[in-house]
């Protein structure tokens, strides 16, 4: 899978653990993401890994817990290209109070996926910090790559744990199993029942066996995808009315059932599979990027 936005940045972040100064990486970021983003950096890089998942981010989202983050993210890049220190430091305050609201009440995947987007840029702030030029005191840089080094671990220790609740979301983004799919109110159990004029004979009474499930995911509310259909012609139709209670008995009837029930499973694992996929890749890349941060160090070249 093509790197993210999201992961790029946190790729980025854990640069600043090792030599390479801050404005360096900072320059780096803006090129390599030039050319994939316009405008906001922080919803874009959620919306992206949403995108391949198939999730549909609410307005309310961004606009309601997100607003703040946002500004921070804006406002840190335009501070480290101006060396502007008086905001960077305001902006480490700010982030460090949010980062702490958002680690207790995080629960959703977009609320996990901006959190960690959130702490690479707190952490690219201190980094940004440590190169305040103060020649009047030689432990300046050492007080910040300390502060540096205790946040990483913090955010880490967070994030890694945390990482498995995407994969878990995303499982339970499909309804569980499948339920019969009824295309008028006069259906039966979990059959619909023709008296007349069978889909696949229309000189025959049968039963229709089709089943469905829903993602709740790929519109804002639940979608529903249905399995084929599956048919099951009477042996009791006299001509006019059918006999259930005799039909139900018979193996083909019952085959007919469980085939239709199997061909929705399977269409229900088919839909679901690239989604786990995805966000398996997702949550090994940020676990393995949030190691480096606990363990405070650059990932190799």
């Amino acid at each position: 899978m093509e790197s993210t936005i999201l992961i790029f940045c946190l790729q980025k972040a854990a640069e600043a653990f090792g030599t390479k100064a801050a404005t360096i990486i900072i320059t780096d970021i803006g090129r390599g993401i030039a050319e994939r983003i316009s405008g906001d950096l922080f919803r874009t890089s959620v919306e992206e890994i949403c995108e391949r998942v198939q999730k549909i981010i609410e307005e309310s989202f961004f606009n309601r817990d997100l607003a703040s983050s946002r500004s921070i993210t804006r406002l840190f890049f335009e501070a480290a290209s101006t060396k502007d220190y008086d905001v960077l430091t305001d902006l480490y305050r700010d982030s460090d109070h949010i980062i702490e609201q958002l680690m207790s009440k995080v629960n959703s995947w977009e609320g996990y996926l901006a959190t960690v987007q959130l702490m690479s840029v707190a952490l690219l702030i201190i980094a940004s910090l440590r190169e305040k030029p103060n020649e009047g005191d030689t432990d300046y840089y050492k007080t910040y790559h300390d502060v540096l080094l205790k946040r990483g671990k913090l955010y880490a220790e967070w994030a890694i744990p945390k990482a498995e609740m995407i994969v878990q979301i995303a499982q339970d983004s499909v309804s569980k199993g499948v339920g019969p799919y009824y295309p008028t109110p006069f259906a039966h159990e979990d059959y619909y029942a023709y008296e007349k004029e069978c889909p696949i004979d229309k000189t025959k009474a049968c039963y229709r066996f089709q089943f469905e499930f829903y993602d709740t995911w790929a519109s804002g509310m639940s979608l529903e995808r249905r399995g084929d259909p599956y048919y099951h012609i009477s042996k009791f139709w006299n001509g006019t009315v059918l006999t259930p209670s005799l039909d139900i008995k018979e193996p083909e009837f019952k085959k007919a059932r469980m085939d239709a029930i199997q061909n929705a499973a399977k269409k229900r694992e088919d839909y679901l599979l690239p989604r786990i996929e995805k966000s398996t890749e997702i949550r090994d890349s940020i676990i393995n990027i949030c190691n480096l941060w606990k363990d405070g160090v650059a990932p190799t070249p």
